[in-house]
Order: structure tokens, then sequence, then C-alpha cells
């Protein structure tokens, strides 16, 4: 009832409304709402009696109730409901004059607030609008990240001095002077806007951001270039009150009065409001302004008319905080620059009360400091990163470590139950390095080249082969990669001493050579910037579909608009958008291991119940054993369709799963599929499944073509035949071993599938 847009609905409709009851509960605790309420009672008629039952708040709850209904405030609004006349340590009851809520704002502050208040009011002779010239906003931006900057910024890229001037910000005026943490290009002189190319330099710093701030939206809807207004002015600006040289600004959000007088001829932002006296009143009229405005009597009244920016009402946590709910959130993925990440670590380092929303990039040896929980939305893949994740809980002495799960299908349910079953058990997935890294050998021996500008034949073995992953690859293959690398001039042969050659040059060069520093294939990205702020990376996927290819992305926790794309440099310039927004990004889904998949199966077959889970944890899990009631009987667990599919859940995990898909792809099926617990074959013949098994025990290698995408970084280096003998190795690594070699062993012996 503070607020402007409420002047009309006070002064013109409640009038002549019949209100009965008027109950102040901005001092309550209402769970996840943080905005001063009152509740108002009344009947669509003529007011009869000369009086409102009013309930004025007097402070908040010491401590946030565990049960808000029982919380001290809202029992002492429900004990003196009836009883007018009464105070108590949160309420004040009382029959007012129905006039007092006939005018806009309405004070209804407990323990005498509102009498204090009626009383200044009626002792003042004047208010601030009779002596004031202006009270207002000098002006907005709308474009901060690119107009704004240290002055260190500007005058190293020798910005004109008389383009850029200290802008004071909400949070700059405190306790009677003015600190600026800021400049601001201020295109403007006493005749106007100044013509951008008038000057060369801030035009200069303001070119990259020409597409950002022309996209700007006006009051009327169109953009700046749309209505042919110039690009780099501020979006508004009162010239005007620039005169006379004495301001006097306020912080437009403080818990207490900060009002100043600047000499400076700053500039303001709108969180940094203006008054100005007219031209006759002198520096003492100013001060004497200033010294009433910063008084004790002035920030009650404040208190009382001004409405709270989501203040805590329980406590002394200051402006636009609250203990109960006020959590600083940040977001940590790798598309992110590493500014926005830093952000967040630092956030958690420095112990405030913050959440970070986060992929598995925190899991990964980033320190940020004791966790108090960890909240896992599914789970993940593997023992070993849950144990990532968990470990960043319980540092401290005498704490646990703790990890909630939320899962949000029964899948995600029965993995999550799965995974802590494994862990409990101590089990930990093995470390399995890679076999014949023979594609690695090049990149090495060329990386070695590069670094010594040229090696001798006979010397390049006393380099690499002291690791043992090459020195257990054959003398052969190592002779026949060498003789490739030569013949194909990836290496330049001089007579026995060895250069990088035309072909390394030629596809690996660009950029210094940078695509040797790491092993792995980065995704076709695009650079994300607003204006000069680098905000992170996105999946080029999320500029195709749309016929002016634009989108919405959504990075950082916030949505950006597009408003450029750079197809050669791969660059995107955005604007902060009001909506939401989804990034897309290329992949596919979890690959469970053999171990996951078979405990999975045993809390199916089983009637234990994990430990840890919630009722309705416990509720699911009941209704999926009594869907899968089926397993505990059949052997082998195969489903017939009426369609002809076949049904074979293994639970034997994706890798093998697959790797069974493509050996009865071999013998000629339609189209078997995979996933982590089962395979849909479409066949009649049972023993296309036995043979499959047999063709995995036997250490055959299906024959079906491979795919050329699936191969690994640096394998362009191999010959065509040794490419895919890599990839075929690396799609198959694994299933001799224990225990997946003697399972399928396990399925044979037992007649699986009949």
């Amino acid at each position: 009832m503070k607020r402007e847009f409420g002047k009309k609905l006070i002064e013109q409709f409640i009038p002549r409304w019949d209100l009965t009851h008027i109950i102040d509960t901005s001092w309550a605790n209402i769970p996840g709402h943080n905005t001063s309420t009152a509740i108002v009672f009344g009947r669509h008629q003529r007011p009869i009696a000369p009086t409102i039952r009013t309930l004025m708040g007097i402070r908040g709850e010491p401590v946030p109730p565990p049960d808000p209904s029982k919380g001290l405030v809202w029992q002492a609004i429900l004990a003196q409901i009836d009883l007018p006349g009464s105070e108590s340590e949160f309420i004040t009851a009382s029959d007012s004059i129905r006039q007092v809520f006939h005018k806009h704002p309405w004070s209804i502050g407990g323990g005498g607030a509102a009498e204090l208040k009626e009383h200044i009011e009626e002792s003042c002779d004047r208010t601030l609008a009779d002596v004031a010239a202006v009270v207002g906003v000098f002006g907005m931006t709308n474009s901060d990240e690119s107009l704004l900057a240290p002055a260190h910024a500007f005058k190293t890229h020798r910005i004109e001095p008389d383009m850029f001037r200290p802008i004071v910000a909400g949070d700059d005026p405190r306790d009677w002077s003015i600190e600026v943490s800021e400049h601001a290009i201020f295109p403007y002189s006493n005749d106007g806007l100044i013509n951008i190319t008038s000057r060369p330099n801030a035009h200069a710093w303001l070119w990259p951001y020409r597409t950002t701030m022309g996209s700007r939206a006006t009051f009327d809807g169109p953009t700046y270039f749309e209505v042919g207004r110039p690009w780099w002015e501020w979006h508004q600006v009162a010239l005007e009150r620039l005169s006379p040289p004495l301001t006097i600004t306020f912080g437009e959000i403080a818990t207490h009065n900060h009002f100043v007088i600047d000499r400076a001829s700053r500039v303001f932002k709108q969180a940094a409001p203006i008054i100005k006296l007219p031209h006759t009143c002198s520096e003492d009229d100013h001060a004497g302004i200033v010294g009433l405005l910063n008084s004790s009597s002035a920030c009650f009244w404040l208190k009382q008319v001004c409405l709270p920016k989501g203040g805590d009402q329980q406590g002394g946590d200051g402006a636009r905080v609250r203990s109960t709910s006020g959590v600083e959130t940040h977001v940590s993925h790798s598309s992110l620059s590493a500014d926005e990440r830093r952000t967040a670590e630092q956030a958690f380092a420095d112990g405030g009360n913050c959440v970070i929303v986060a992929t598995s990039t925190l899991e990964l040896g980033i320190d940020v400091g004791d966790l108090d929980r960890v909240i896992q939305i599914d789970a993940p893949s593997k023992v070993a990163s849950f144990l990532q994740r968990i470990g960043r809980t319980g540092r401290r002495q005498g704490s646990n470590r703790n990890c909630l799960f939320l899962a949000t299908t029964s899948e995600s349910l029965l993995q999550a139950a799965a995974l802590v079953t494994l862990w409990r058990s101590g089990y930990v997935e093995p470390i399995q390095p890679p076999g014949w890294p023979i594609h690695l050998l090049g990149q090495q021996l060329l990386a070695l080249l590069l670094q010594e500008k040229s090696v001798a034949a006979t010397d390049w073995e006393k380099w690499l082969l002291r690791l043992p992953c090459f020195s257990a690859i054959s003398r052969d293959d190592r002779a026949m990669l060498i003789e490739h690398l030569v013949s194909q001039k990836f290496i330049h042969d001089d007579e026995g001493a060895w250069m990088i050659g035309d072909e390394t040059e030629s596809k690996f060069g660009f950029r210094h050579f940078a695509e040797f520093t790491s092993v792995f294939t980065s995704p076709p990205v695009f650079e994300v910037w607003h204006g000069r702020r680098h905000v992170g990376t996105v999946d080029q996927a999320n500029f195709f579909g749309s016929p002016d290819r634009r989108a919405t992305l959504g990075l950082g926790g916030r949505s950006w608009k597009v408003v450029e794309i750079s197809w050669s440099g791969r660059t995107v310039q955005v604007i902060p958008d009001e909506g939401s927004a989804k990034t897309r990004w290329s992949g596919s889904g979890k690959c469970l291991g053999f171990e996951m998949c078979q405990a999975i199966k045993a809390i199916l077959c089983n009637d234990a119940n994990p430990e840890g889970l919630s009722q309705r944890g416990l509720e699911r899990i009941g209704q999926e054993r009594a869907d899968f009631e089926w397993l505990r009987t059949a052997h082998p667990p195969t489903l017939q369709r009426d369609d002809g599919v076949i049904e074979w859940w293994t639970f034997a995990g994706g890798q093998i799963n697959r790797r069974l898909s493509e050996a009865i792809a071999g013998q000629e099926t339609k189209n078997p599929s995979s996933d982590n617990v089962r395979l849909l074959v479409r066949t009649t013949d049972r023993c296309v499944l036995r043979s499959a098994i047999q063709s995995l025990v036997s250490g055959a290698i299906p024959s079906t073509p491979v795919d050329a995408d699936s191969a690994p970084k640096f394998s362009e280096l191999l010959p065509p035949h040794f490419r895919d003998r890599l990839i075929r190795q690396r799609l198959y690594q694994g299933l001799e071993r224990e225990p997946t070699a003697g399972v399928l062993k396990a399925m044979l012996s037992n007649g699986w599938p009949a």
C-alpha cells in the first residue's frame, strides 16, 4: 500500500468500500513470499462503521519458526484480532478512524509508529516539494556494460577527457560522502549530444558495442536502429539537471537515509536520484536540507512511507536481504567464461550463504571450500563421480558427509538407489587405461619434432619409448606408423633428420599448433559476447532451425537475446533478455556400467529396501518391483512382444548391450537397438542371441562397418586399417575382463537365451 500504483486504489476506490479489518502481515513469516503484505477484509457496499479494526505490526519473528502457522506474529494476530486497544511485543490492535486510510501511502506501524508519523506531518509547515525545484532521476544508460568502466581503463585507451565523467550509483552515497567506483562515457556537452565520430578514441571504445547498444528498445518498443536514434547515446538523460552545480543525491535502496551534496559535476544512475534546489539557494541552504534529511526523524518518517525492497523483517541483515530465503545463487559449468566461473567459486570460498547450481565441473579438483550439503538431481553414472561430489561435504570437524538425491523419474530413483548400494558395499569402478594408443604415439612424435625442430631418425625411441604405453606397441606397428607419417608428409625426412612436414603444418598449424596441447576433440562451439564481456560458449546447434538464425540462449543463470552471429569468426553478440531460455548441447545419454545395472536388477528382484529412501521413494520402488515381478522367475529374462520384437533384459550395461546389438546386426537381423538394461531384436530365432554372446566370448570383433565419427583425435595420423583397428579395439575394450567375460560365459552355461 506504499507503491505509487496503489494511490488510485486507496484514494478513489477504497473510500467507497466497507472495510472492516486491515491486518499488517509484513512482519509475519510467509514461506516463499518476501514482499511486504497486508490482509484487507471488506464488503462491496457503502461504509457503515466509522472505524476499521486495525492490527499494526511492531516487529518480526526473532528466528524463523519451524512451523510458520505457529509463528509468534501469527499467534499475536489471532490473539488480538478481537481485542482493540491491546498491544503485545509484535502487534498493536486498535479501531482506527476510517478517513486515515483514504490517503496514500498507508502507515500501519504499531507501537505508536502511526501516531508519531502523523504528529511529525502535522508539525511541518512545508514539505520537500515546496522548496525543491526537481526531485527525480538524472539518467539511465540501459547499457552499463558498454558505457561504464574504471577511470584508468578510459585513460589507458586515451578516451577524450570531455567524454567521460564519474558516475554515482545507488550504493555510492554513504555517511555524508560519495565514493565513486566507476566512470561513464557521457557523450554530451552543454549543446546536447556529441557526434561520436568527432571523438575517435571514444568511438573506437564503443564500436564493438554498436550492435548491442543499437538493439536497445525505446520506450515505445522499437529499437534505436529502427527509429533512427543515435546508437551511442544514453537511454534517458535530463541535461538541464546538471545546473546549478550543487546537487543533493541519495541511495534509493538503503537501510538508512544517506543524503549527500555533490559539488563535482558528476552524473547519476537511476538508483541514485537527485534533488535540485532553486538557483537562488546557497550552499548553506543545501547543507541545511541535507542535515534535516539525514536526521533520525526523517529516517523514521521514511521507514513509514517507503516501500521495503525485500529487506529482512526478522533480523538485521539489511536491504534486499532476507535471512530465511535470501540465498545468493550462482551457476557454474564448463561453457561459462572463466570470469563467470571464478565468481561462483570465490563466493563459496568466502563462506557466504550461497548455492551453486553446477554440472560435474565442480567435482574435478576445484576447491570451493567445505559444503554443507550436495543436492544431486537424478544420479551420476559412476560411484567414483558420487564420491567426488559427496567428498565436498563433511570436511569440518564434527560434520558428516551428506548428499540428497532428488530423482525426477523412476529410472533415476533406481539408479540412485543402486549407486548408494554399491557405495555402501565399498565398490568403486576400476581405472581402465585405453589400450593400444598408437594415435597418441603419432601425436607425441610430431610434438617432439615441433619442440626440438629436428630429431635424428635413430633417436626418437629414446624420447618416447620410456613410457610403458608406447613401448607396449609392437615394433612392426611402430614401423608401419612411421612409414605412413613419412609417406603422407606428416614428417619430413632430410637424410635421417626428421622435421615437421607440410601436411602437419596444414592440418595442425593453426594458432601455433594449439591442437597438439589436448588429446580431446572439442565440440563446434560459438563464443558468446555481451559487448566486451565474455559470457561463455554454446553449441552451434542453437542457431539452426529458424530462418533468421536468431535465438534466445540460457547462459550463466539468465537469458540472452542473440543480436548478431559471425559464422566465420564463430562469435555471437547478445543482449540481456527478460524471458526464459534453454541452451541445446549435442550429446547422448549416460552409459551405465555392468555393476550398476546388476545392482538395479538386484533392487527389483529383492524385498530388502535400500537405506535412506523417503516414504515416497519406498512407494515408488514398490511399484517398480510389482511391474517387474516377472524378473524373479524368467530365465532367461526375455519377452516376446506382439509386434515380433524380443525384449532381452540383460541388465548388462550400455557397453555390453551395444556390442551385443552390433554382433546381432552382423547376423542379418533387422535394426537391433539397445540401452543400459535391454536389447530390442526383431527376430523369431532366439539362437541369434546365443550366437551373439558366443562371438563376444570368443573374442571375435564384429565385422560391421565402424563409424568414422567415433575415431579419437589424431586418428588421421594413422593408416586406414590402423584407424579401423583402433576404433574397434576402443569399442570392445573391457569385454574380456572379469566380471564382464564371466557374465557372458555364465549366460551360455545357463542356456541363455533358450
